[in-house]
């Protein structure tokens, strides 16, 4: 019994809850139609099913709320608000005029709406309401008695989504202008077939004007080409025309009688092979053959779309189509024939469906002109071969990376440089569109290949306690982003670095030799990709100093010997600079060595004094730099000094200053020379006196 209350239970509270959970949630929604009768539109408030499968085309009209008030605005500008009461479900806009139909697409109109309604929320709407250019509007007439009878249709490309439209015709007397009638029809579904009217023709009149304006719309919109979809809160508003005249056939004439005619032997049913050939240039071919006869003469009919052309021709045709008078997709196509055939009265008759393709686009060519300009900069020039005029599509893709853009047969497509790999670049230019009136596409591929641009590398040097600082630095480059690679004699340095510079300090015991010097540099500066090479030989020059007796300070240096030797001849542009402190002096040397004499009023020997000599040639493509530095410390009796630094006949060494950092002292720098050669005459001399008087005395002891 237990088991039978719960069972109860639970079908009681399943027979509660799943039909409410099954019932949709309602809710009203405002819509915005076009009425093709009325010519305006309408904004309705519609119930609106919460089940998202609910079908959202399918609104029912429904009141919302109490008294209520709708305000519009079009295109920002507000119209005049509608007041209307509880039961109000439709609210008609002002209609445009008829003179404010467009004859080309104007830009969308922006239909904003509010709703105010008593004792509900108020509800906001914003509808895209578009107009379609005016178009053509066909009209077949047949005049039957009194009645003129109207076959009519847009000549809308998707004339088969409208789903309602209202056409007034118009007739009126050429001579005068005055109307002589009017009617106004109402159509709904597919407008891609003629829809059906009737006027009734006056009396008096045997000549008239037939106008038709035609209104309509559908909530389908345009994507591309033939694709068209619906989509909620937007409106098409689709426009047509058509004036044509109309003039009553001429009374029949009383017909006279005739005997009855012997009845024609009812025509003979045949086939019909049709072949349609789409044509290489876009073009197209009916070729047609009666079938199973031999000799035929008659009338042809192709209907190709609706159109139909008429000849008489034998058993069989070919009716070309030109290009420019075919629709693409599918066409129906229909081909007739009514004659003789072998001797007898023949009617046949053959429908099918043609499907014309887009046409082919022409394959054109592209030059390309690729240009590196001295702002860092690669240009792509590209443009179509042959053709005057163009428009469409330009592809560039370099190294991978595409671009695209709308242009003409011209590009000019910009890079930097500095942006780019160095090497080869596979570079691709592609077009499409349409070049002198027909659809082209065209594709040029080749190789580009980004080098570095040379720039100088400038060395500088610079003493750091008995140890030579060695600087390059890329020339007239404030900021890069690179690799230098350093090599001094046998030893090799890299380094990646973000400044424009590359510093390395030497101890001065590895220049005993000449060493060769090569740096190389590859990186980027802000726009562009550099590379730059150095190379020269770098070596410590032979210095010495003294002091002579009249107090001047006198410098002497030479470069190394295995240098000397290899400078056959003066090249003229050999520099040697000399630094005392605050003294600085430019000396031009083709001999290799310096010999300079500072006046002691330029110097003082009391205070701690830095020679510094540096040497500049260039031999063999290459820049010789030779450096020498010594320390002179400070004196306390430069006088006495003085004197022993100058005095030749002292048996004591001359002072040369503080240890020589650029070489050995060489012997040329002190005054001991000049006291040997006086003293080697002094010897020869008394050696010679000796031996003179020596054989004079030999000669008077022998008797």
């Amino acid at each position: 019994m237990k088991y039978l209350m719960r069972l109860v239970v639970f079908l009681l509270v399943f027979l509660t809850i799943i039909p409410a959970m099954s019932k949709a949630e309602e809710k009203i929604d405002l819509v915005l139609k076009f009425s093709p009768k009325e010519s305006t539109l309408i904004a309705s408030t519609v119930a609106v099913a919460g089940n998202p499968l609910e079908e959202t085309k399918q609104l029912v009209p429904k009141p919302y709320g109490g008294k209520k008030t709708l305000e519009y605005w079009i295109n920002g500008n507000p119209g005049q608000p509608i007041q209307a009461d509880q039961n109000t479900t439709e609210f008609r806009l002002p209609p445009p005029k008829m003179e404010d139909i467009p004859e080309k697409s104007n830009p969308p109109m922006i239909v904003k709406l509010k709703l105010t309604a008593e004792n509900a929320p108020p509800i906001e709407k914003e509808v895209e309401v578009m107009d379609e250019p005016k178009t053509k509007l066909t009209v077949n007439t047949e005049i039957v008695g009194q009645d003129l009878k109207l076959k009519y249709k847009p000549e809308d490309h998707f004339a088969r989504l409208i789903e309602s439209s209202s056409t007034l015709f118009v007739l009126t007397d050429p001579k005068t202008a005055q109307g002589a009638g009017k009617q106004t029809v109402e159509a709904s579904g597919d407008h891609s077939e003629f829809k059906q009217a009737t006027l009734k023709l006056p009396d008096s009149l045997d000549s008239l004007k037939l106008t038709g304006y035609f209104t309509g719309s559908r909530d389908c919109i345009q994507i591309r080409g033939d694709l068209c979809d619906y989509q909620k809160d937007k409106v098409v508003l689709i426009w047509a025309t058509a004036v044509l005249d109309v003039k009553k056939p001429a009374p029949a004439p009383i017909p006279k009688p005739t005997p009855t005619p012997t009845p024609s032997p009812t025509p003979k049913q045949v086939s019909i092979d049709v072949k349609p050939n789409i044509k290489s240039d876009g073009g197209l071919t009916v070729d047609a053959s009666i079938k199973d006869h031999k000799v035929a003469k008659g009338k042809w009919k192709v209907t190709l779309n609706g159109k139909t052309d008429e000849f008489d021709e034998d058993i069989n045709i070919s009716h070309p189509y030109e290009k420019e008078k075919l629709k693409v997709g599918k066409q129906p196509l229909i081909v007739e024939f009514t004659g003789e055939a072998d001797g007898a009265a023949v009617v046949g008759k053959q429908e099918m469906e043609v499907n014309i393709p887009s046409p082919s686009p022409e394959q054109a060519q592209i030059e390309i002109q690729p240009n590196f300009t001295d702002e860092a900069k690669l240009i792509i020039d590209a443009n179509l071969k042959d053709y005057k005029e163009a428009k469409g599509k330009w592809k560039v893709t370099l190294d991978g990376k595409t671009d695209e853009f709308d242009e003409d047969r011209n590009i000019s497509h910009p890079y930097e440089k500095g942006k780019l790999k160095v090497g080869k670049l596979p570079l691709i230019v592609e077009f499409s569109g349409e070049a002198d009136g027909k659809a082209v596409t065209a594709k040029q591929e080749m190789e580009i290949e980004v080098k570095p641009s040379n720039v100088t590398i400038e060395l500088q040097h610079q003493w750091v306690q008995q140890k030579l600082k060695l600087t390059a630095s890329l020339k007239d480059v404030k900021s890069a982003d690179g690799e230098w690679i350093a090599t001094i004699g046998e030893k090799t340095e890299t380094k990646k670095n973000k400044e424009a510079s590359f510093s390395q300090e030497i101890d001065t015991q590895q220049l005993k030799q000449p060493q060769e010097i090569a740096i190389h540099y590859q990186g980027k500066t802000l726009n562009d990709t550099v590379e730059g090479k150095y190379e020269g030989r770098l070596f410590l020059l032979e210095v010495s100093h003294l002091i002579n007796k009249n107090g001047d300070l006198e410098v002497n240096a030479k470069l190394p010997s295995e240098l000397i030797s290899k400078l056959n001849e003066p090249t003229g542009n050999m520099g040697w600079k000399l630094t005392l402190n605050q003294l600085v002096k430019q000396v031009k040397d083709d001999q290799g060595t310096l010999h300079v004499t500072i006046p002691k009023s330029e110097f003082s020997l009391q205070e701690k004094m830095t020679l510094t000599i540096q040497y500049n040639n260039k031999l063999d493509g290459k820049e010789m730099i030779g450096v020498g530095q010594q320390i002179i410390p400070p004196s306390n009796n430069p006088k006495e000094d003085a004197i022993k630094t100058t005095n030749p006949n002292r048996n004591e060494n001359p002072k040369p200053g503080a240890p020589i950092i650029g070489g050995p002292l060489p012997k040329t720098a002190t005054s001991y020379p000049v006291g040997m050669v006086y003293g080697l005459l002094l010897l020869i001399v008394s050696m010679y006196i000796f031996r003179f008087h020596k054989q004079a005395s030999g000669k008077d002891d022998n008797p």
